[in-house]
């Protein structure tokens, strides 16, 4: 305990200050307690940060060194974060390794940001109605590379396992390969003013477009506008579909293959397009 007054020490039976002469008074017990359990406040407060920091101090001091012996032994420091896909049990199988920023198969690997195609279908061969074989085909490409995923079954002989590792990698394209594709198009579209085809669709920053078919000589150009859009193009039989309103109906402007490079991403990218024109309208 301490005089409120000239903080000389007292003893806990003094009532007055042997320095000053001051009466100690409750007002010096309350303080001396109240500034000690301040200081026990403090002392406890920052051995709970410490308590909190200290492991992850450790953690990242451990994970450097690890990542440092890794880089020195030529091991990927992303090793443990993959998502894989096993097809070799499959005719024309193999492995494919999602990484976080790169797809790798058949040890060629294509980091996302490059990939500037995809394509995806699963097809089936039928006799006299009896499913003979299935196929399962999975493209994607850059300008200079180019990753093919192909398998197939007989007789429904694994198809179940191969129909699921199919989705999972459509379904993993969906969110790791797809929005590079799509936002790189909206750039050129929209950014630079390009016009972008996907088959016989023109995409400009005023719609999309294709040539109608004639008899004879070439035929006009008949667009979609951004402003006129209601209908998103729908997968329907390994086709993308897309829309036109037409005298108040709903009617099919035009289908692409889903096996033609980016078709696929054509619902979302007349999603985006229609999201931007929106906006720049505004």
């Amino acid at each position: 305990m301490f005089c409120i007054y000239c903080r000389a020490k007292l003893s806990d039976d003094s009532n007055f200050c042997q320095k000053c002469g001051s009466k100690v008074s409750v007002d010096h017990k309350k303080s001396d307690e109240k500034n000690n359990n301040k200081e026990k406040e403090t002392i406890n407060q920052k051995d709970i940060e410490m308590l909190d920091l200290l492991p992850d101090e450790q953690e990242q001091i451990i994970q450097k060194q690890k990542n440092q012996i890794n880089k020195k032994n030529g091991v990927d420091n992303n090793e443990e974060k993959a998502i894989i896909i096993d097809t070799k049990n499959s005719i024309g199988g193999g492995e494919a390794i999602f990484k976080k920023t790169y797809l790798e198969y058949n040890k060629k690997r294509i980091f996302y940001k490059d990939i500037q195609g995809i394509s995806y279908q699963p097809s089936s061969l039928y006799f006299s109605g009896i499913p003979m074989q299935q196929w399962y085909s999975y493209v994607v490409n850059t300008p200079s590379e180019k990753i093919v995923i192909s398998f197939n079954s007989h007789f429904h002989i694994g198809e179940k396992t191969n129909k699921e590792a199919w989705l999972k990698l459509v379904e993993i394209s969906q969110k790791l390969i797809e929005p590079y594709i799509v936002s790189s198009l909206i750039e050129k579209i929209f950014g630079r003013g390009e016009l972008v085809t996907i088959g016989e669709i023109e995409f400009s920053q005023q719609g999309y477009s294709r040539i109608k078919t004639k008899l004879f000589g070439k035929g006009d150009r008949e667009t979609i506008y951004w402003t006129d859009m209601t209908t998103i193009p729908k997968f329907i039989s390994g086709m993308v579909v897309l829309w036109k309103n037409e005298n108040g109906k709903v009617k099919q402007f035009s289908s692409i293959d889903t096996t033609i490079p980016n078709a696929v991403i054509i619902p979302e990218l007349v999603r985006a397009c229609y999201n931007r024109a929106s906006l720049m309208k505004e």
